[in-house]
């Protein structure tokens, strides 16, 4: 494992220093290689971690749970909305990420309060099906049903179709960029995409430089464990080619809602995600990036231990409330 090693200990000199010490703490502990254990166990470390390094507490939200009609069935949802609000509020909607066969909608819940907050909307954060049970295109279509349902009866809960964002991480960012897609292709007037690190082509490629540079396991995704998620994902490798999956594939990216897109310098996961903001940006969409640099895939997720977390969201959040006022 010499590589390995040259590998971390450079990786100390380009991480933050934040970054760095959650790394050094989480190489020092010894675990099982995601392939190496069940489903089960792998989705409780995830989970355990997530919550673990959340953000603080958001006040000021009122939340509860629902279900919407879905492909399979009842698709659960949680909806976030400031208490102080009145009125109908603009509709946020967000895809959790985890690699399509982990993370739950309760993992990234203070998150979704705080963008709720921040942008003074109404969150709904899904719980859509997991692989391997129910692999490609199950979980894009429970989120799919979602924003459909609301685009058509938003104002039963308090929202305003007519201000319509999706928003999603990594996996969910992959979903977020997929339904953008499909909501101009059906006529919904999505006015906002948020993608943070999102995955946006699924083939086993090496042409991003930014897979081969950090694939390693120090920097918590590395491409084995990319590989591992894809293959959970899709029922066949040439499912990759599908828009639907790989969104950076579809044949055509005009006319699609703003967008922001955030990426990690030592993520394998950056190079395709600044891919895809020139991409859309080729397409005359609009398009906000920012690559934050020195730390790694899921970093807005461990803002307790990493501060760039809570300076992702807080950008993040900015740019959906300036999509809501029309100013993105």
């Amino acid at each position: 494992m010499a590589d390995d090693h040259i590998l971390k200990n450079a990786s100390r000199v380009i991480a933050e220093p934040h970054t760095r010490a959650l790394l050094d703490e989480m190489a020092a502990q010894p675990t099982a290689s995601i392939d190496e254990v069940s489903l089960t166990e792998s989705r409780r470390a995830l989970r355990g971690l997530m919550l673990a390094l959340d953000r603080p507490p958001v006040p000021g939200i009122l939340s509860k749970t629902m279900d919407i009609p879905g492909p399979a069935g009842p698709v659960p949802v949680t909806l976030h909305r400031p208490v102080a609000s009145s009125g109908l509020l603009p509709i946020a909607v967000y895809f959790h990420g985890g690699g399509w066969a982990r993370g739950d909608r309760e993992m990234y819940d203070l998150m979704c309060r705080y963008f709720a907050a921040k942008a003074q909307c109404l969150v709904v954060n899904v719980e859509y099906r997991l692989s391997p049970e129910h692999r490609f295109p199950a979980g894009l279509e429970d989120c799919h049903a979602v924003v459909q349902w609301l685009n058509s009866k938003g104002q039963t809960i308090g929202g305003d179709p007519a201000r319509l964002a999706v928003l999603g991480d990594s996996a969910g960012g992959n979903f977020a960029a997929a339904i953008a897609i499909m909501a101009r292709d059906e006529g919904i007037n999505l006015c906002f995409q948020g993608l943070i690190y999102p995955g946006v082509d699924l083939r086993k490629t090496d042409i991003y430089g930014s897979r081969r540079k950090y694939n390693n396991p120090y920097y918590f995704l590395d491409v084995k464990r990319l590989h591992w998620y894809i293959d959970h994902y899709l029922n066949t490798p040439d499912e990759a080619l599908d828009p639907r999956a790989s969104p950076l594939l579809a044949p055509c990216h005009e006319g699609l809602a703003p967008a922001a897109i955030i990426t990690a310098s030592l993520d394998p996961l950056c190079d395709e995600g600044e891919a895809y903001a020139r991409v859309l940006e080729a397409a005359n969409n609009t398009v906000e990036y920012r690559c934050f640099s020195g730390t790694v895939h899921g970093f807005a997720s461990f803002s307790k231990a990493v501060p760039m977390g809570l300076e992702a969201q807080e950008w993040m959040a900015g740019q959906l409330a300036r999509a809501f006022t029309g100013s993105l």
